[in-house]
């Protein structure tokens, strides 16, 4: 199992339409091979479903909004008419949201072979999630554990098949900039504070919250290699 940070300047030059420069020889076939992306109805998430489909694989679009993500299926089909893709209902917000869609997932019997946690947030004022930790921790960081564990099965069957599964998170150059001020503080996310959604900008920074969606896909990373 290979877990990677991704980096996006592939996908960026396909969302800009310069479509001229995107070398899509560097992404092998996937016929066969079956995919899951979060936050897969616009933006990078959309321009990688796309380009995985049209490469062959199976593309699980998930996303908490059924009519957005058909139709996001709609516009990749009007230059992708065979393009094989399939919605998952995925409520990053909602860590039993997340589990029921992994168990979706799991209820159609197939290998998985290949994750895009591109699913993501980031916003100027922090606020509590439906399990009462901080919002952005919450997306950016429970969901993508939990989905991973969840859809395990899935990802242990490609591995005996295949040999050779990939999970891979999408982030920014924003991973780069960490300094004193701009870090992770996980007991803060998990506060009475932010319970009784009475934050007052406390652990504010010029980029958003400390739980940011670049710093908690890099720790969905790191405890993901840990735990795998």
């Amino acid at each position: 199992m290979v877990i990677s940070e991704g980096y996006y300047g592939l996908l960026r030059g396909w969302q800009h339409r310069r479509q001229n420069e995107v070398n899509l020889s560097i992404v092998p076939d996937l016929h066969g091979k079956v995919v899951l992306v979060t936050g897969a109805n616009g933006g990078i998430g959309k321009v990688a479903a796309q380009i995985l489909a049209r490469q062959g694989a199976k593309v699980f679009m998930a996303y908490r909004s059924k009519p957005k993500a058909k139709e996001a299926m709609a516009e990749i089909r009007k230059t992708d008419a065979d393009a094989d893709l399939e919605f998952l209902e995925y409520d990053a917000s909602s860590l039993k949201a997340v589990h029921a869609a992994g168990r979706g997932f799991l209820g159609h019997d197939l290998p998985l072979d290949i994750v895009l946690l591109n699913a993501g947030a980031i916003m100027s004022e922090a606020k509590a999630s439906k399990d009462g930790v901080e919002w952005m921790f919450a997306i950016n960081h429970l969901a993508h554990f939990a989905l991973i564990m969840t859809v395990m099965p899935a990802l242990e069957k490609a591995a005996r098949d295949n040999g050779d599964v990939r999970i891979t998170s999408t982030s920014s150059a924003r991973f780069a900039m960490h300094s004193d001020a701009v870090s992770l503080h996980i007991d803060d996310a998990t506060s009475k504070e932010v319970q009784e959604k009475d934050i007052s900008g406390k652990y504010m920074t010029p980029y958003g919250f400390v739980n940011s969606a670049p710093d908690g896909k890099l720790a969905s990373d790191f405890m993901l290699a840990k735990q795998l």
